[in-house]
């Protein structure tokens, strides 16, 4: 197989109440391939998780979350869009 092709990306949707949460996390790792198969050969690689959270009893999530995890950073867009609502 060529390089630079992307398998398909996973969507899932989950749905927990909060306060049966403590000290949540959610790791996700790279996992290379060659030619449709697992591979210890492979380089590392850039990637990102994207994540839509709603907790409707706090107005301020976004900077709650920022403030309890430090190692996050606030998202700096590129460009703008319109918002359709």
């Amino acid at each position: 197989m060529g390089l630079n092709k992307w398998e398909n990306v996973l969507h899932a949707e989950k749905s927990l109440m909060g306060k049966t949460l403590n000290n949540p996390v959610f790791d996700i790792h790279y996992i290379a391939r060659e030619a449709g198969a697992d591979t210890r050969r492979g380089e590392p690689l850039a990637y990102a998780l994207i994540l839509t959270i709603e907790a409707h009893k706090h107005s301020d999530l976004y900077n709650e979350i920022l403030d309890a995890y430090p190692v996050l950073a606030k998202i700096q867009p590129m460009v703008s869009l319109p918002v359709r609502v």
